[in-house]
């Protein structure tokens, strides 16, 4: 037991130093064993700024109008607060059931109706009044206020989706490779099919939503995306298949070869589409979304190193390292 622990710490101590000189991080390793996880990645990931402009151009039109509320401009300032409000529901429809995806639509749905207030308010001539004035002023706070709710949201979408774009497919392929003579080789196989093709529905969903709702403005980077997404929902299953027959044909190296050469393309398309979604999601929420990620990981692998729970620790001082070397 001794022995593993010495391993697994080991083990530890290569990722944290790996994380260390990703981040180009000149402390004290005595600052890491004590823990202060937080401050540590905080001191790098805290100082992001933003490589774009997140907002869309029908938030910038919207906030434009409720700063001026210039009656000439209200058809077209309307316009614009009811896309925000289909923007974000849109956004959450896309989303995994939780309190993110609920807070979203509570958001969008109080913003309705106070737009559809301020509508009514233009309807009988008040809309450039002291009251059309707080409403439209309160409207611009909740607009901003949901529009970094759906920044937040496609920032963890992306760190978990492109985390490691690759690696399902790769253990997939291996589990195909398995010994013939391995009676669970069946069951392994479908588990890593099952994981490779419920990570390229997310992913391929997550940038859909960064296409959509990202800040691209680049129609070509948006169409590239839109392009990539379709690629890699049309190689999926073309992947399991090919697998699939490997298994069922151990030794048959054309079928091998075949395989490989599927997953070959299909990595490079999916290392394609992170390196387009990465390009226009937002790199200030991106980083935040990291550090707490980063942070949880290593707090989690130390209480586990403590509990005696060696392999727990040594997947999350990896995922760490992951995280890492994604930012």
């Amino acid at each position: 037991a001794a022995d593993n622990r010495d391993f697994v710490v080991k083990s530890m101590n290569e990722h944290i130093d790996e994380i260390i000189r990703i981040l180009q991080l000149k402390t004290d390793r005595d600052e890491l064993a004590q823990g202060d996880f937080k401050s540590l990645i905080g001191k790098i990931l805290g100082n992001g700024e933003s490589t774009q402009d997140f907002l869309s151009d029908d938030f910038k039109i919207a906030q434009d109008f409720l700063s001026r509320l210039d009656p000439r401009d209200a058809d077209e300032g309307f316009r614009a607060l009811d896309e925000c409000i289909r923007q974000a529901r849109q956004l959450a429809s896309q989303m995994e059931d939780g309190e993110e995806k609920d807070e979203i639509l509570r958001r969008a749905e109080e913003l309705e109706r106070l737009i559809n207030k301020l509508k009514r308010l233009r309807d009988q001539g008040k809309l450039d009044t002291p009251e059309g004035r707080a409403l439209a002023d309160e409207i611009a706070r909740k607009i901003a206020e949901l529009e970094q709710k759906m920044k937040e949201a496609i920032a963890k979408q992306v760190a978990k989706d492109f985390l490691d774009p690759t690696g399902p497919a790769k253990r997939m392929t291996n589990a195909a490779l398995a010994d013939p003579s391995d009676p669970d080789r069946e069951r392994k196989f479908e588990a890593r099919a099952k994981e490779f093709n419920d990570h390229a529905r997310s992913a391929a969903r997550t940038a859909l939503n960064v296409a959509r709702h990202g800040g691209a403005h680049d129609e070509d980077t948006v169409m590239d995306i839109m392009d990539t997404i379709k690629d890699i929902e049309a190689m999926a299953p073309q992947l399991t298949g090919a697998s699939r027959i490997v298994l069922d044909n151990p030794g048959d190296e054309t079928a091998v070869e075949h395989m490989n050469m599927m997953k070959d393309e299909y990595c490079k398309k999916m290392e394609k589409l992170k390196d387009l979604v990465d390009e226009v999601t937002d790199s200030v929420e991106f980083l935040k979304v990291s550090e707490k990620d980063i942070f949880k990981d290593l707090e989690t692998a130390k209480i586990a190193l403590r509990d005696d729970q060696g392999e727990k620790a040594n997947e999350h001082a990896i995922l760490a390292a992951k995280r890492c070397r994604r930012v």
